[in-house]
């Protein structure tokens, strides 16, 4: 994830000092994250809108969650001066009361502990581009790290998977085939391993960024997906959506 000032990340802790090894993740992600404590600091934080920037990720410590979050929310927002705020719950996955008052205060994506730096590259990538209505698409997008295969021809080529739905994935790799190139590719899930034929959409190579928000590598089509492996998609996006979602 190419580092860029217009990506604001705001880290709202509980108590101080307890998110600092994730302000030092994000910061070998390329971000600069802007620490506060309690969302009445974070107001007095938080950098002003601009043409370049107008998103911020602000991750909230779970801690945090109470009955008056929701009002405290709805000042953090009026306190942005333009800045549309992106609300991400951090730590260890509460309890379900806990859950429902994020819910209510309008915290919609998590972070609960452990994550790998690829989800969290990818739910910071999904807060910076506003995507409020992911949890609407009809086939939602996953974060992985899957070990995937790449077949074209005689060459088989390693990549990883930075992204997965059922009807598609990114393929993290430095070797991505051309668009409209069609793939063998194998993916290996935690409990089966799955192939199918995919077409490639679009690379993200060097020199040719399609979007510039993603590691190097080419967005695939699966393409004669048979029942079974249909099926392991779903069950596989499902549960991983479960840990992504308060």
């Amino acid at each position: 994830m190419p580092a860029r000032a217009t990506h604001p990340v705001v880290l709202i802790e509980g108590s101080p000092g307890r998110l600092n090894e994730l302000a030092r993740r994000i910061r070998l992600q390329g971000a600069e994250p802007i620490v506060a404590t309690g969302t009445s600091e974070a107001g007095s934080v938080l950098p002003d809108a601009s043409a370049d920037m107008s998103v911020a990720a602000v991750l909230l410590d779970s801690t945090l969650a109470s009955r008056s979050l929701k009002k405290e929310l709805q000042r953090l927002r009026s306190a942005a001066r333009g800045l549309e705020l992106f609300f991400l719950a951090v730590g260890e996955d509460p309890e379900p009361s806990v859950r429902k008052k994020l819910r209510s205060a309008g915290v919609r994506y998590s972070l609960w502990d452990p994550f790998d730096d690829a989800t969290l590259r990818f739910q910071l990538n999904r807060a910076w581009n506003a995507d409020r209505d992911d949890h609407k698409r009809a086939n939602p997008r996953i974060p992985t790290y899957l070990h995937a295969q790449v077949g074209g021809g005689q060459r088989v080529k390693d990549g990883v998977v930075y992204s997965l739905s059922i009807q598609g994935a990114f393929i993290e790799t430095p070797r991505a085939s051309m668009a409209g190139a069609t793939v063998n590719l194998a993916i290996r899930l935690p409990t089966c391993f799955i192939e199918t034929k995919a077409r490639v959409v679009f690379a993200n190579v060097p020199g040719n960024l399609q979007r510039p928000n993603l590691p190097l590598g080419m967005a695939v089509r699966f393409e004669l997906v048979d029942a079974q492996t249909s099926k392991r998609l779903k069950e596989y996006v499902k549960d991983r959506l479960a840990q992504l979602e308060v």
